[in-house]
């Protein structure tokens, strides 16, 4: 058999397309002549009649059914790859609007959004620091294309994706020796007054005192990490929110028994995903390991 020459493949599958010389010729800018040579050198180097000419046009021979049959996979994967290649090149563009709780918002979503779009000239941020009830409200409506979820959010409209597993730790200032569990008294940093972080990490590792004590309530965690810095006091929240102040030295972490949260993200959940939206999902799960990496890091030094 003759070299095989890769350029006869397309002429042939256009010609099972329409079983028709002058068609594919108009279709693949070529003269008839051209098309038919391409054919027959196509059937020399197979050894095969690939197609039978009728007067009405081609029709396909059963070697021809099957060549084309054993064709199809691989020319779909190289169509894929040049479709991918071809989206690369094309510069997203756009604004990707962005709903969050304040706290994760402000220390892990926003900043690898910023991340994001100095990656991406063509791409800006709308971020907006928002409850939850409202994140999942505007994911429906259509008011924001990409949200932050600690909860189950309600709604066949909106898809879920797993993201991050938050930990949530006891602070202390690095001046407090004594462990959550040995102190007898213990006193509180709260974010509120029913905070319910410390609620549920004290409903999972009750402590042997009844009375809960708190000194202060604030709904910051930069805040609370500031009284934390003052006051010989405790406080329950995510390692993210304390991890500048825990490398500072500032605070440590006053007890093995921790919580774990997830983190979701929460997309409309539409058929098809704006290909900006679709680019920022993946850079947002790769990205998040690196804060995973760190906190795992905090954790062995506890």
């Amino acid at each position: 058999m003759s070299d095989f020459r890769i350029h006869l493949i397309p002429v042939f599958l256009d010609l099972m397309h329409t079983l028709n010389v002058s068609r594919t010729a108009e279709r693949m800018r070529l003269s008839q002549p051209a098309v038919s040579r391409q054919l027959k050198s196509l059937e020399e180097n197979l050894r095969v009649s690939l197609f039978v000419r009728q007067s009405r046009g081609l029709r396909p021979t059963a070697a021809a059914k099957t060549l084309a049959r054993k064709l199809s996979f691989p020319i779909e994967s190289i169509q894929d790859s040049l479709n991918a290649i071809k989206d690369d090149a094309v510069e997203l563009q756009g604004t990707i609007i962005a709903g969050c709780l304040g706290e994760v918002g402000q220390k892990i979503f926003g900043p690898l959004l910023f991340d994001f779009a100095s990656k991406n000239k063509g791409i800006s941020i709308d971020l907006r620091f928002l409850p939850e009830s409202e994140i999942a409200k505007q994911l429906s409506e259509g008011g924001i294309g990409i949200g932050v979820a600690t909860r189950e959010l309600s709604g066949d409209s909106i898809r879920l994706h797993r993201w991050l597993q938050e930990t949530i730790v006891v602070l202390t200032s690095k001046n407090n020796s004594c462990q959550l569990e040995d102190c007898l008294a213990p006193r509180f940093v709260c974010y509120r007054p029913q905070d319910s972080l410390l609620l549920a990490y004290l409903k999972k590792h009750p402590l042997k005192h009844s009375k809960l004590d708190i000194v202060v309530s604030v709904n910051s965690h930069s805040s609370m990490i500031d009284a934390l810095t003052k006051i010989d006091c405790y406080a329950v929240m995510p390692l993210h929110s304390a991890t500048s102040a825990l490398l500072q030295k500032r605070l440590r972490i006053a007890s093995k028994n921790h919580l774990k949260s997830e983190v979701m993200l929460a997309m409309p959940a539409h058929d098809f995903q704006e290909r900006r939206y679709s680019e920022v999902l993946k850079y947002l799960k790769k990205n998040v390991r690196d804060i995973e990496d760190i906190e795992s890091k905090l954790l062995l030094q506890d």
